[in-house]
């Protein structure tokens, strides 16, 4: 792709290993942006939407990678659209036995423009609240207050409940984004946190302010 095409921006959350050193390699390529003090996830999600010039902003985590040929894809895929975002199908990946273990997370078979909210949940349903998934249109994003989500850990779900509506969005068959996982060292329950992490997404889908949410569909994913 051509670098006209994009930009990209690393948005440094106050890391305690090398990631500096490693991205000041590139720094004629991307923009570097590092934060005074931890801020949390949410809050740095929000940031790199903030920073971004760009119309759409994909947001990677730290711990996902996007697959050959993916942004050029998805910039064919979003080409003369103005979608309020994208969804982008994943696979999974187990970093212990070194494998692809799904290779869909989706089993969807081409690629989808749903015309509201619901029928976006109807397709994807708590899928969206993977964050290296969804692509986010800056000025649909911007249009929301995503302070009051600090501290979820489901920003980057929660806006799209209230940004999305009556607009369509697309959802892309082919896993363009591979999910890294380890349930051991990483995401176990310590203290309660996940149990806590959980209930702010099941919160989050009751409580989400937006008429275009269909009751059935609600009740789906809660």
């Amino acid at each position: 792709f051509s670098a006209d095409d994009i930009d990209i921006i690393v948005c440094d959350n106050c890391s305690t290993d090398n990631t500096l050193e490693i991205i000041a390699s590139y720094k004629s390529k991307i923009s570097i942006f590092k934060n005074d003090s931890n801020l949390g996830g949410d809050r740095n999600f929000q940031l790199c939407v903030e920073r971004s010039v760009s119309t759409y902003v994909w947001i990677i985590g730290d711990d996902d990678f996007l697959k050959k040929n993916s942004i050029t894809g998805v910039l064919e895929k979003m080409a003369n659209h103005n979608y309020a975002c994208i969804f982008v199908n994943y696979s999974l990946y187990d970093i212990k036995l070194q494998k692809e273990i799904v290779e869909k997370y989706l089993p969807l078979n081409q690629d989808i423009v749903a015309k509201d909210i619901s029928e976006f949940l109807e397709h994807t349903n708590i899928a969206g609240n993977f964050l290296s998934s969804i692509i986010h249109n800056k000025q649909y994003f911007e249009s929301v207050d995503s302070a009051k989500y600090y501290g979820t850990c489901f920003l980057q779900f929660a806006v799209i409940l209230d940004y999305v509506n009556n607009n369509d969005t697309l959802i892309i068959s082919d896993a363009l984004v591979s999910n890294m996982g380890d349930s051991t060292d990483r995401e176990f329950n310590l203290g309660g946190v996940s149990v806590k992490i959980i209930s702010n997404l099941y919160t989050i889908v009751k409580t989400a302010s937006s008429q275009f949410i269909k009751p059935v569909v609600r009740q789906k994913l809660l």
